[in-house]
């Protein structure tokens, strides 16, 4: 009886194999092998009205800091750069990281501040 079923599903993945193959070989209806064509109509970036309350500083832009020297390239981010920290070196007796940016308020008054950016990882470069 097990040689029965043995044989039985050697037949039907052998005829599957056969049949996917057939398929494969088969050429493609002119639906399947249209390209969609590209809209010829240039599309204009629409960005945000100017706002003369808000004040963005870059990441980038810190004066001091002990990340690392020189921003990385990453042209998904603003500027095509980012602040990386250089974890590899090692701070020197317990200090933590820092960035400090300078820039200008017109006016007194508060602010709020928002900030983007990645979350901290873990301490451990091998803690997943």
């Amino acid at each position: 009886m097990k040689r029965f079923i043995v044989v039985v599903v050697a037949c039907i993945l052998a005829a599957v194999a056969v049949y996917s193959q057939e398929q494969a070989k088969k050429p493609k209806t002119s639906k399947q092998q249209e390209q969609p064509k590209a809209p010829s109509a240039k599309i204009n970036a629409e960005f945000p009205r100017e706002n003369p309350n808000l004040i963005f500083v870059e990441g980038e832009d810190a004066v001091s800091t002990n990340f690392n020297k020189e921003p990385t390239l990453n042209f998904s981010c603003s500027d095509k750069r980012t602040l990386q920290l250089n974890r590899a070196s090692g701070l020197q007796g317990g200090a933590s990281f820092y960035a400090d940016y300078v820039f200008y308020v017109p006016d007194s008054g508060d602010y709020e501040l928002w900030y983007g950016g990645t979350p901290a990882g873990p301490k451990d470069d091998l803690y997943p």
